[in-house]
């Protein structure tokens, strides 16, 4: 009995190294919500640093025509949708976890964050608000799966 014990404590000391550090990607959307699910899950479970990351598209790029504010406007919203992601955060009574809001190409700050704060497990939503845009560039799941350096859960 003395192996198992010692197996299922060795496999839980892996489990809590793996999943120390994580990241959600949030974007309001239903396949967001049930990551962020997952993710609040996997954090309770295992006493993870849960980090919750908006990413909003900013109107900088060179061609883009937007009108004065657009960039405000789309920080208001990005930090709504993380204010309803924190109610469900303080229901829980999870600890360790916090909010970032940031700007620019979604799936590029994703994995850039990922590594930046050490994350060892992204979760991200099967699909999110891209629409058509998303259907011409790639999805933005499909672009964290193939470039990210750590591994990502993505859920439906």
């Amino acid at each position: 009995m003395g192996f198992v014990k010692d197996f299922l404590y060795a496999q839980n000391s892996l489990a809590e190294l793996m999943f120390e550090n994580i990241l959600v990607a949030v974007d309001g959307s239903k396949h967001s919500d049930t990551a962020f699910d997952v993710a609040m899950d996997i954090a309770q479970k295992y006493g993870s640093q849960l980090f919750v990351l908006h990413v909003f598209q900013g109107g900088t790029g060179s061609g883009t025509l937007v009108s004065p504010g657009f960039e405000d406007d789309m920080r208001s919203i990005g930090q709504q949708i993380l204010n309803s992601y924190e109610a469900k955060v303080k229901e829980r009574h999870l600890q360790n976890v916090r909010m970032l809001l940031q700007m620019g190409d979604a799936a590029q700050r994703i994995m850039e964050t990922a590594s930046e704060v050490k994350c060892r497990l992204v979760l991200i939503g099967s699909r999110g608000r891209g629409g058509f845009k998303e259907l011409l560039l790639g999805s933005i799941s499909h672009k964290v799966t193939n470039h990210a350096r750590c591994p990502v859960l993505v859920v439906k």
